[in-house]
């Protein structure tokens, strides 16, 4: 019987810490609805400087809040939070933002 319990009493620590890791890396889709309407408004605003026009290529600067949506999804929040500053660092270095 003891033998049984020692798999069991091993696998337990791992599968702890694989959930916690899973929670950590999935967004829910309320941030990532949130994501997506900031980073349509940041290509807005990009957009709105001449300055900022010719640095903004790529999915990141997509006018798609589907496109910002799906990405949140798939990528781990700090994927995502470091997406997000990375624009913002952008449209402050143009002039967009203050």
């Amino acid at each position: 019987m003891f033998r049984a319990l020692i798999p069991v009493t091993l696998l337990m620590p791992v599968l702890a810490m694989i959930s916690a890791v899973a929670a950590q890396a999935a967004a829910n889709e309320e941030y990532c609805k949130q994501y997506a309407q900031t980073a349509v408004a940041q290509v807005g605003a990009g957009h709105s400087k001449k300055a900022c026009t010719a640095g903004m290529s790529g999915a990141r600067w997509a006018p798609s809040e589907r496109v910002h949506f799906v990405y949140c999804m798939s990528n781990p929040v700090d994927a995502v939070e470091n997406t997000q500053s990375a624009r913002e660092a952008y449209l402050r270095s143009c002039g967009a933002r203050q």
